[in-house]
């Protein structure tokens, strides 16, 4: 069960949806996005990249264009948002910085879920199932994993010092587990052993924790000793997954269905005072926040 395609989260679902009280267009957003969240939607008919203040206000559409823009993330400072776009066919990695969009791969690769690192500087993503690191400027690939078998990577993420990442790994079709990799390139560890099926992972701001998805539960675990904590463990029939931890560490943005199509909600560390942030009619997923 490869859910690799999940960042796109499509779920046969393309329909169109304009919410007329968001601001659109490149022109209306500070080139800094410094304390915002990057999230996609497709709530203008096509998944674009979209920001918005913790609270929900303000959303703003940063990609515009008649493509499918994907998978964004931005850099701790809010400098630069790194996203796939399909505007040429094949699914590229853009950098959107000062307000515009630059294209940093130039094969027919298929290039799909990445990352950019906390400092801006390099971008992790997924490649034939593999992952790879490079500089923002697209110089300097590098594979870091080589799959044997069935063996599937996806879904990476740096530490906040980028000097670590971790990524959800399925072997032979079977439930998918929490990896840990140190350094770039380096040995990697097993964090979650075969129990449950572990997806979406990320680090705490201060290393010591992941946050992630298991069978659909909001979960944290505590890389040290490997204990895991369940931030909802009533709800296992809804769809919550792509959890990321705020700069601060207290709050936690994800995706859930809860409300009957997928929305951003923010909780706390704790699991409670959830909000809904999006809260519209289109599919808004994909978060990831600035400081």
């Amino acid at each position: 069960m490869i859910k690799t395609l999940f960042c796109i989260l499509y779920l046969g679902l393309l329909f169109s949806c304009r919410d007329t009280s968001d601001t659109i267009g490149d022109d209306a957003i500070a080139s800094n996005l410094s304390g915002q969240l990057v999230f996609q939607s497709n709530r203008t008919g096509n998944f674009e990249v979209f920001v918005t203040n913790s609270s929900g206000t303000g959303i703003t559409n940063i990609t515009d264009n008649a493509s499918d823009d994907i998978c964004p993330s931005v850099s701790l400072n809010g400098n630069k948002v790194a996203y796939l776009s399909h505007r040429e066919g094949t699914p590229n990695i853009y950098i959107y910085q000062n307000n515009v969009s630059t294209k940093i791969t130039s094969d027919d690769s298929e290039y799909s879920v990445l990352q950019i690192s906390h400092k801006g500087d390099k971008a992790v993503f997924i490649r034939n199932h593999n992952l790879y690191v490079m500089n923002s400027s697209g110089t300097g690939i590098t594979q870091l994993t080589t799959n044997s078998g069935d063996t599937v990577n996806y879904s990476p993420a740096f530490s906040y010092d980028d000097s670590k990442l971790t990524f959800t790994r399925n072997i032979n079709g079977g439930n998918s587990d929490i990896f840990l990799m140190t350094g770039l390139g380096g040995a990697v560890q097993n964090l979650t052993d075969g129990i449950g099926d572990n997806l979406y992972p990320a680090f705490s701001p201060d290393g010591a924790q992941i946050v992630f998805s298991r069978n659909n539960h909001i979960s944290i675990l505590t890389i040290s000793t490997k204990t895991i904590a369940d931030l909802m463990p009533t709800d296992s029939l809804r769809f919550n997954g792509y959890p990321v931890f705020s700069p601060d560490g207290n709050t936690i943005a994800f995706v859930t269905n809860r409300t009957g199509n997928m929305e951003i909600f923010t909780m706390k560390k704790n699991g409670q005072d959830l909000k809904n942030i999006t809260e519209n009619d289109a599919i808004d997923t994909y978060p990831y926040w600035s400081e």
